[in-house]
């Protein structure tokens, strides 16, 4: 395989801090280009996050020479074969698909003050997605403030802790927040997960539970859990995961699922949007608000231009496979 991969580098500059495990420093991913059987030609991204438990850019780079896959780098390829086979019958892979809306993502929670909460509840925002556990105190303090234009607005915040907070730091602040709980659409993995923990939050506070970045090694364990912990919802993040055993688990737990991009490049949030649409399309009724909208979190750069919305829906692009094959095959390409 490493004969028939190339790469393309690139850098993405985060507007502040992407969460509470990492800083604002600016972040390399590589875009691949795969050549299948036939001469058939199909690109991906891949954008790890070690901070999350991911290996490192060099060491996935590595695996797809050696052929030992990582769950990021199997993903990769996995999309590099969809857009191949697409482009192949210069096909849409979006054709017919509808994507579902996504959350407003804020990763700086002193950015979000009540006229630009309702300048986007006017374009259809109902969701909040919001980057918290770095200064707890300030944050509850800051989400009171938010509280009288969200129940105006009638939208709902969605934190996300990055399993950086203890259950006594975690108590302390919900009880900060105080009344104001009732704006709180979930909690994204408030602590690290485990299953006695999790219910004990939930029936103390009265608050939904939401799980992400499931370790590979223990995944099958986790999601036996799920139920017992009172989980209200599991992120589905397709760069890393595959869709299929967590849309099973959610189902015969009578759960939610949330779609979200892994905050990558344009490429990748349209790898993510496409596996949103085809669940969408067989299972609507337990998904969720979607988080496919992460390019904002980024400062300008050559691909911000390559991706459209309307309010809380991703627009793709109308190209074959995934959507961005003319722009991609224009770059300048290094042998793996």
């Amino acid at each position: 395989m490493k004969n028939r991969v190339k790469i393309h580098l690139y850098t993405l500059t985060p507007r502040g801090a992407p969460n509470s495990r990492t800083t604002g420093s600016a972040r390399t991913g590589a875009l691949l280009r795969v050549e299948f059987a036939d001469e058939e030609i199909g690109y991906a991204d891949c954008f790890p996050w070690p901070e999350l438990g991911d290996a490192p850019l060099s060491a996935q780079l590595n695996s797809i020479k050696t052929g030992y896959l990582t769950p990021v780098t199997a993903r990769s390829l996995y999309f590099a074969s969809k857009d191949a086979q697409a482009r192949l019958t210069d096909k849409s892979l979006f054709e017919n698909l509808e994507i579902p809306p996504s959350h407003f993502l804020v990763t700086d929670l002193n950015s979000l003050h009540e006229s630009n909460l309702h300048s986007a509840s006017k374009l259809g925002f109902q969701r909040f997605k919001i980057k918290v556990g770095k200064s707890p105190e300030a944050e509850a303090l800051q989400i009171r403030k938010l509280y009288s234009a969200c129940r105006t607005a009638d939208v709902q915040l969605r934190l996300d802790f990055n399993s950086i907070m203890t259950s006594d730091s975690l108590d302390l602040f919900l009880a900060g927040i105080g009344e104001s709980v009732d704006i709180i659409d979930f909690l994204e993995d408030p602590i690290p997960f485990s299953a006695k923990k999790w219910a004990l939050l939930e029936q103390k506070w009265k608050i939904k539970l939401a799980l992400d970045r499931l370790p590979f090694e223990n995944q099958a364990q986790i999601l036996n859990q799920i139920s017992d912990a009172s989980i209200s919802r599991i992120v589905i993040k397709p760069a890393s995961q595959d869709p299929t055993p967590l849309m099973e688990a959610a189902k015969q737990s009578k759960i939610q699922v949330v779609f979200t991009s892994s905050m990558d490049h344009p490429l990748g949030q349209l790898c993510a949007a496409w596996c949103a649409a085809t669940a969408f399309e067989k299972e609507n009724s337990i998904l969720d608000w979607a988080g496919l909208l992460s390019h904002t979190a980024y400062a300008n750069h050559p691909w911000s231009d390559a991706l459209s919305s309307e309010g809380p829906r991703l627009i793709p692009p109308s190209e074959a496979g995934f959507g961005l094959g003319s722009r991609l095959e224009n770059l300048v390409w290094h042998k793996l």
